[in-house]
């Protein structure tokens, strides 16, 4: 499910990195990945912050966005 949206839920962020729902909850209590809280549960996710989260993070390998392996 590739979208164009903005702002990803947690589900959509996920397949947008290639990486499963599980890593993203542990990134989010960790810190250490963009996210926004709206209301007291719900999370979302700017894709363009997404991006840059792992384009920072790359070691020059090349990152496809909604294909999992």
């Amino acid at each position: 499910m590739e979208t164009n949206k903005k702002w990803l839920n947690i589900s959509e962020a996920a397949d947008h990195i290639d990486m499963s729902v599980s890593f993203m909850r542990k990134n989010v209590r960790l810190g250490t990945i963009p996210y926004t809280r709206v209301g007291s549960k719900a999370l979302r996710f700017d894709r363009n912050a997404l991006d840059a989260w792992m384009a920072e993070r790359s070691r020059g390998g090349e990152v496809k966005h909604g294909h999992r392996c």
